[in-house]
């Protein structure tokens, strides 16, 4: 993305299964849903894919935030103990 060029979608795809593999989801569902995504953005030009990507990057930055925050407050490090 850095230099203008999206992903190609085998290598979107390959990001796909390393989250996957990272959050061990089950695969079988989930390359599915991915291969349809795919499909729509395979379609794209490359403009629409480098605007898709950033979205996804905004996307999963906050997703995992949220998760860091959620586990930060379940752990007690985001409590006031100063009460």
């Amino acid at each position: 993305m850095q230099n203008g060029k999206p992903l190609s979608p085998a290598d979107l795809y390959g990001w796909y299964m390393k989250i996957a593999d990272a959050v061990s989801i089950k695969r079988s569902d989930y390359s599915e849903e991915v291969s349809y995504f795919l499909d729509f953005y395979s379609m794209l030009d490359d403009n629409d894919k480098l605007e898709v990507l950033s979205i996804l990057l905004d996307d999963i930055g906050n997703a995992l935030y949220d998760i860091e925050e959620k586990y930060m407050r379940d752990s007690g490090f985001l409590t006031n103990n100063n009460s």
